[in-house]
This record gives structure tokens, C-alpha cells and sequence, in this order.
């Protein structure tokens, strides 16, 4: 018996979390309400593209080489990895197929070390201090940088002297934390690695004026075929979402394979 057309989907997908401003979990109707809105207004407008705080990293050098291109940004997390990951982001999901977002030119983003005297960060460096100076390359530069994104290197521990004191206060310093023998392969959930964990995918914002209308914000299309999945922050705004009939018109379109509505804690308590 051969398995249903759509059967295997949900690992193809790429995940964008959000959540309305300054609203973590839901608690009261209105805020769950408040996310219902942020939905409908999604599922009619599409994503919007915004441009990156440098509070997420988004700079190889601060004030010089830093992403400026409006974006998207997605994760390939699979759902029941992404705790961490909704945590920074936003409680409620959006799963596109890997597909659609490669035709609108998503790409995983390339991971560069923070170390000052790494050969591949020093030569992105160089190539796009030059690309930014040199007038017809500022195009090119923008791509580049925003399509950057750093990681932390952990501390290393063996360089640490319990055994000498401070000569200032005379106060001996804390002993370097013993590591077990398998540290070096696990994971570190939203530690020192927490951006390269990301697995990011993004999508920029063309600054091409042919493509582009002024005054006009471009958008990521939320509709079937392309939208697989909705992760929403609980049972209880899932129940709300099913029987909106405006959401439920927007998903379940004839000839179309269904968006899977389902809920965070529905995903995280398995």
C-alpha cells in the first residue's frame, strides 16, 4: 500500500515563529484573541519583511559590516526540537515547504566564527569592505552581509589558573568547570551556540525599483500549497482558530492540501 500523497510533508518544512508585540504565552482570551488577529492579518497580507536588531547577531563587525536587507527568517528545526527556538522567537509557527521558499530564494544563511584571526571571516572581511567602497557593488554588498550571520566560540577552560590569584584583591578565582568526556558532541540549546543551532534560512527583500513598487511592502504569500502547517500557542487558540470562519476558508481550499492546524502543546508534550 503506498503511503498518502502528503504523508511525509511536515520534514520538508522550514518554520517562521512569531507572536504579536510583546506577548509571550497566552494567558487570558485576549491575548488569545491578540494572536488570532496577528494570524488573520498574516494569512490575508503575507509575512512581512523586516530588517534584523542586533541584539540577534546579525554583524560580522558592528557599525561596518551588518545585515541591511529586509528579510524573512526561518528555521529547519523540526517541530518537536524547536522549543528553544519559538522561546526567542515567538509561540506561534508557520511551516513552508523547502521548495516554495527556494523559488522565492530563500538560502540557509552562511555561519562566520567571531574569532578575530579566522581565515574565512578575515577574507569575507576584505572582499566586502572593498564591495561596500566601490560604487555599482553596494547591491552585491547588501546580499553578502545579510546573508552573514556569527557564532560564538565556547571559552577554553584549560587556559584558566585557579591555582594563581588575583593581584589586585588577592582573591583565588573560581575553578574551571569540569566538562564530561562527550561535551564536545552535545548540543548546547540556546548557550554559546544558540545561532549556529538555528539552522536559519533567509529570504531578502529585493531593492530592484523594477520589482519593487514605492511605498509598497513586499510580503511572503501564506496560502495552501505553500503554508503546510500552523503551530498555534495552545489547545485553547486552536479551538478559537477552527472555528473562525475567515481562517478556515483561507486554509481548507478545494483541490488544495489542507494546512495542518495544531498546537504547541499538542507538539511539545509527545
Amino acid at each position: 500500500m503506498s503511503s498518502p500523497k502528503y504523508a511525509q510533508i511536515h520534514r520538508q518544512l522550514l518554520f517562521h515563529w512569531t507572536a504579536p508585540k510583546k506577548l509571550g504565552e497566552p494567558r487570558k482570551r485576549s491575548e488569545r484573541l491578540a494572536y488570532l488577529d496577528l494570524l488573520k492579518g498574516i494569512l490575508n497580507e503575507g509575512l512581512r519583511f523586516s530588517t534584523p536588531g542586533s541584539e540577534h547577531a546579525e554583524w560580522i563587525e558592528r557599525g561596518k559590516i551588518e545585515a541591511s536587507r529586509p528579510m524573512i527568517c526561518l528555521s529547519e528545526w523540526g517541530l518537536a526540537d524547536s522549543r528553544a527556538h519559538a522561546g526567542r522567537y515567538g509561540k506561534m509557527g508557520f511551516g513552508f515547504t523547502r521548495k516554495f521558499i527556494m523559488k522565492k530564494g530563500g538560502r540557509p544563511v552562511i555561519y562566520v566564527p567571531n574569532a578575530r584571526n579566522d581565515q574565512f571571516r578575515k577574507s569575507l572581511i576584505e572582499v566586502l569592505r572593498m564591495a561596500k567602497e566601490t560604487p555599482g557593488l553596494e547591491e552585491h554588498y547588501g546580499i553578502l552581509a545579510s546573508s552573514l550571520k556569527a557564532y560564538h566560540f565556547p571559552r577554553d577552560i584549560q587556559k584558566a589558573r585557579p591555582d594563581i590569584g588575583s593581584k589586585k584583591t588577592g582573591t583565588v578565582p573560581r575553578r574551571p568547570k569540569v566538562l564530561p568526556e562527550d561535551s564536545g558532541l552535545r548540543l548546547d540549546f540556546g548557550g554559546i551556540f544558540s545561532n549556529l543551532e538555528d539552522r536559519e534560512w533567509r529570504i531578502l527583500r529585493s531593492t530592484n525599483r523594477k520589482s519593487v513598487s514605492p511605498g509598497q511592502p513586499v510580503t511572503l504569500e501564506c496560502s495552501p500549497g505553500n503554508l503546510a502547517m500552523i503551530v498555534l500557542p495552545d489547545h485553547q487558540t486552536l479551538s478559537l482558530a477552527l472555528q473562525d470562519e475567515g481562517i478556515r476558508e483561507h486554509l481548507f481550499v478545494p483541490e488544495q492540501p489542507a494546512v495542518c492546524l495544531v498546537s504547541k502543546e499538542m507538539i511539545f508534550s509527545i
